[in-house]
């Protein structure tokens, strides 16, 4: 009965001693380092969305199919923005053809100022050395020194008539313009107001002067006068011509700006492959409306593949970005090489909990990323890689 009771004892005593080894194992076992990670390779993708929302015209490219940098594999229908840069297109013509035209008008007003102050001064001067030669008397010398301003100016007159009817001629033809017809009319009013001057001073030299001709005489001086004034005030109307100039090349630069911007979003209406790839998927049709910025293509790069790997912390001494390392993938027995790309440095989850009762901590994973160097075309997306052998220690 007392060795009944005694191996009783002994089972209990070893019962407990094996539950107190399996709750309370010693840390070292917990401890054991990994001699390897896997992780699943990844591509690198680029979301493709228009730059503004329309009705999808088409896709020019199919799942799988091959793209080079810059080639259209999408587009909106444009109708709208073509007539938009349509019509800003003819609103840069209108302006330039404004533009054209108020420099075109300044020169001929410059022109025709300068002809009548030209005109008015000679006007005046012969008032007033009619003026004079009223009161003054008239000697024969004088006289026939009108006899002959008469005949010149006579010459002149009719010179100026031929001319305009040259010119009207050539005008009507079409030779000419407006502008170098306006002239020719001047310089004829000019000449013919310089012919009847000179006679009506011949006339008054030989009739003697009288007091109601020297009255008329002075009067049409200061008429003289006033014609000047009025014609010096005409540079005015330049510097208002200036200023027109400078509004239509305003408008000119708004109306190009506004072109600009229009083909823009006309260019917008393309959606051009940003890098050599392959379309991995189509997310809209043609026919269908889409928003700026829903993504229309994915578009991958076969050849920049990388790999997550999740390291604990105890075993991160070492390790460096641009370290070479060796990786392996399985499912097509693959033996490659790659680069320490980046070590996130915010933890991702423990791998080991603490036993509270021996002191322990936490034991988190860090996340590695690891870039593929070799053999990326054999290797596809979503498959295991293994980084085996030449972790750091």
């Amino acid at each position: 009965m007392n060795l009944k009771r005694w191996l009783i004892s002994l089972g209990a005593l070893l019962s407990v001693a094996l539950i107190f080894g399996f709750v309370f194992k010693p840390a070292a076992s917990s401890k054991e380092q990994p001699s390897s990670f896997s992780g699943i390779v990844e591509q690198e993708e680029y979301q493709l969305s228009f730059k503004i929302g329309g009705r999808v015209g088409g896709l020019s490219v199919e799942e799988g199919q091959a793209v080079k940098q810059g080639d259209v594999i999408g587009y909106l229908e444009k109708g709208e923005w073509q007539n938009k840069v349509d019509q800003a297109q003819a609103a840069v013509a209108l302006a330039e053809a404004n533009v054209n035209k108020a420099v075109t008008g300044v020169g001929v007003v410059d022109k025709a100022t300068a002809a009548k102050v030209e005109q008015a001064q000679a006007a005046l001067k012969t008032a007033e050395a009619q003026v004079t030669a009223l009161k003054n008397g008239v000697r024969p010398e004088q006289l026939k020194q009108l006899e002959a301003k008469v005949t010149a100016t006579e010459k002149g007159y009719r010179h100026a008539e031929e001319m305009l009817g040259k010119m009207q001629q050539l005008f009507e033809a079409g030779a000419i313009p407006q502008t170098q017809k306006d002239e020719t009319e001047l310089a004829l009013e000019k000449a013919k107001a310089e012919y009847e001057v000179a006679q009506k001073e011949l006339e008054m030299a030989r009739a003697g002067a009288r007091q109601e001709d020297l009255d008329k005489a002075t009067y049409q001086a200061e008429q003289a006068r006033g014609a000047l004034h009025e014609a010096l005030s005409g540079k005015g109307q330049v510097q208002l011509s200036s200023d027109d100039i400078q509004i239509a090349k305003g408008q000119l630069a708004q109306a190009q700006a506004t072109l600009e911007e229009t083909l823009t979003y006309l260019s917008y209406t393309e959606l051009r492959a940003p890098v050599d790839g392959i379309v991995v998927r189509k997310n809209v049709k043609a026919g269908e409306m889409v928003s700026e910025g829903f993504t229309a293509i994915t578009l991958a790069q076969p050849d920049a593949k990388s790999v997550k790997f999740f390291v604990p912390e105890n075993q991160l001494k070492g390790l460096q970005t641009g370290q070479q390392i060796n990786l392996s993938v399985p499912a097509i027995e693959v033996q490659t090489s790659g680069i320490v790309e980046s070590v996130n440095p915010a933890p991702q989850f423990a791998v080991q909990k603490a036993t509270n009762h021996l002191n322990e901590t936490d034991v988190r994973s860090f996340e590695v990323r690891v870039k593929i160097t070799e053999h990326t075309e054999q290797i596809l997306a979503g498959m295991t890689a293994v980084w085996q052998g030449d972790q750091p220690e």
